[in-house]
């Protein structure tokens, strides 16, 4: 991605801080003082971080190591969620998740409203252990292992990290494409399945709050399979997409919606640069999740 943009974008951008809201349905949540955005809409934190994020990983029924790219910590949802369903499910030997985010001011808002949040009151004892160190791990009773690593900064530059582990899932959570258009684009997402999925050797998973025909053929042009999902709480439409076509088996976006990319004008993020709008539209054109057989 050219650097242009982002730098004009993030210009005197240092964090995030966020203050006590509520969401429409009158869940305790938070207000993010940059963007005018509230997190996690109707459903609430650990509604929408259970039902939404954690369901749709599929971690409560896996077996063995799993990884996570929490990609938006944001105030620590999807992070307490995921290390909840991994005390639950024993058969998980080992869960890492690696949380994306510019600082910690979201961790330290929950610990600064703990009275008001029941949901992250049992959790106390492990955001402070986050906010206190950026790497850290422990081993269950049963000998299971729990790791936890900060990827502190510009996501647009962090996740260039080549150290980075690949992951099973990715919790694509950050501000809207609205508000953050940078974070959405075809480059960086192209970088997410290169970085996360090993180029596309290994099976992985992206769910986002966002149904954006042009996140969506972002993700079909850097090579994730793409389909619909239920909305999670923040709008009526969500994404899930894949590394493998058969982990797909509802909502599989098709010709019509190929159909109708062609015809949209939002189809294109306005901060693509031209070459890519071409590679965008010839890979939709191409793509072999539109070019199946039915039987």
């Amino acid at each position: 991605m050219s650097a242009t943009p982002e730098s004009s974008l993030l210009a005197g951008y240092a964090g995030n801080t966020y203050e006590l809201a509520n969401t429409q349905t009158g869940e305790p949540t938070f207000r993010h003082c940059q963007t005018g955005e509230f997190l996690h809409g109707h459903a609430g934190a650990w509604k929408e971080a259970l039902e939404f994020y954690v369901a749709y990983s599929l971690i409560q029924s896996h077996k063995g190591p799993f990884t996570v790219y929490d990609a938006g910590m944001g105030c620590g949802a999807q992070l307490m969620a995921f290390y909840f369903a991994f005390l639950q499910n024993k058969s998980i030997s080992s869960l890492q998740i690696i949380s994306f985010d510019l600082e910690k001011q979201g961790l330290q808002a929950v610990l600064d409203h703990l009275d008001v949040l029941p949901y992250a009151q049992p959790y106390e004892e492990f955001l402070r252990r986050c906010l206190q160190d950026d790497n850290w791990q422990m081993q269950t009773p049963d000998g299971r292992y729990f790791s936890w690593h900060f990827q502190k900064g510009d996501f647009c530059k962090t996740i260039h990290d080549s150290t980075l582990p690949l992951a099973d899932f990715i919790s694509y959570d950050f501000f809207s494409p609205r508000s953050h258009p940078h974070l959405w684009t075809y480059e960086i997402l192209r970088t997410v399945y290169e970085q996360a999925t090993g180029k596309g050797s290994a099976p992985c998973r992206l769910l986002s709050f966002s149904g954006a025909t042009a996140f969506r053929a972002a993700l079909l042009a850097a090579g994730f399979f793409v389909s619909a999902a239920p909305a999670s709480g923040k709008k009526s439409a969500s994404t899930l997409a894949s590394t493998r076509l058969e982990e797909l088996k509802d909502e599989l976006l098709d010709e019509r919606w190929q159909q109708r990319f062609f015809r949209s004008p939002l189809a294109i993020s306005p901060l693509e640069p031209l070459q890519n709008h071409e590679v965008i539209k010839l890979a939709i054109t191409q793509h072999p999740q539109f070019k199946r057989t039915t039987p």
